[in-house]
């Protein structure tokens, strides 16, 4: 296995070829979980690897590292900075952010002065959770705030930790969803927050439903739902475009959909379809200066294996 980068000057319209990055072990080792942040001209990417010893399938050895690129040269070597899985990333004035899912029952925090490229660690935290976690999502903000969401991986509970020093202390600040969810995102600007998660409390069918802040993560109230009585949702991802404007990408049966807000999270357009050739999955959405860009990869067929006719799918999300 192998993590590769391409890089586009242009807004997505138009990519390098690939370049590999690191290559794993010929057996039994893979890379997932990737994440990645701009920060200036250095981009950074956290991952985690993934060790499936065939003496204990159950108990995968996964350990979190952190790389970066200046502009679009890579700096080899990744940093380690602990066991675990799940890494997510946020970078706020000249301090790197990194939370993972570190155990069974802990939640890992790391912290790194970025004011050169390469990280220099501030602060490591280790906070206890009392289930196996399936995910985290991140929240800084410039007065020391650091907000981690946990989702239960059996039950289903996203549970919300607040820092008000920086990360050094954690408390648990509530439980915004019960019991139900799956992936989840958080996305934030200024003091307003939306988390959108994953509704499988429903034995039947699968909705992306939302939870809405406007006093910075304190409480939470219901918001609208996405998408409603799907068979499957695979994986969606969200982005602010602006500090009202909202854009999300989702894959359901092998198409890859698109929904906005344009006032940030109280209402959404009707989904509308913009890759509906099948065997698409894993979307992905960023920001740019010429609005959202989707990508996700398309699978040839229902092989697992890569192809020759397997590739990347991308669209503009710019409003038409």
């Amino acid at each position: 296995r192998a993590l590769f980068a391409d890089f586009s000057t242009d807004a997505g319209s138009s990519w390098s070829a690939p370049a590999p990055l690191l290559t794993s072990a010929p057996l039994n080792t893979t890379y997932e979980n990737i994440a990645m942040t701009g920060h200036g001209q250095v981009t950074y990417l956290v991952y985690n690897d993934l060790n499936a010893n065939p003496n204990r399938p159950h108990t995968p050895i996964t350990n979190v590292y952190l790389g970066y690129f200046e502009g679009t040269v890579w700096h080899g070597s990744p940093q380690l900075i602990d066991a675990g899985r799940y890494p997510v990333l946020s970078v706020l004035a000249d301090t790197l952010y990194v939370a993972f899912v570190r155990s069974d029952s802990a939640i890992g925090f790391w912290k790194a002065s970025v004011a050169t490229p390469a990280p220099s660690l501030l602060q490591a935290t280790t906070l206890p959770v009392s289930e196996m976690m399936g995910g985290v999502q991140l929240a800084v903000d410039t007065n020391g705030r650091v907000d981690i969401f946990t989702t239960g991986l059996k039950s289903g509970r996203v549970t919300q930790y607040r820092s008000s020093d920086g990360g050094v202390s954690f408390a648990r600040l509530g439980e915004p969803v019960a019991s139900g969810a799956a992936e989840t995102k958080l996305i934030g600007a200024g003091r307003q927050s939306v988390l959108a998660y994953e509704d499988q409390s429903s034995d039947a069918f699968a909705r992306l439903a939302t939870l809405r802040s406007s006093d910075n993560g304190l409480t939470w109230s219901a918001g609208p739902t996405v998408v409603d009585s799907v068979f499957s949702i695979g994986s969606f991802a969200a982005v602010a475009d602006s500090d009202s404007a909202l854009s999300l990408v989702y894959e359901s049966g092998g198409f890859i959909y698109r929904t906005v807000s344009s006032d940030f999270g109280t209402n959404w357009s009707d989904p509308t379809p913009i890759d509906t050739t099948g065997f698409n999955s894993l979307p992905v959405l960023t920001r740019t200066g010429r609005g959202p860009l989707a990508l996700w990869f398309k699978n040839g067929d229902d092989s697992a294996a890569w192809q020759a006719g397997d590739k990347i799918g991308r669209a503009s999300c710019r409003e038409r």
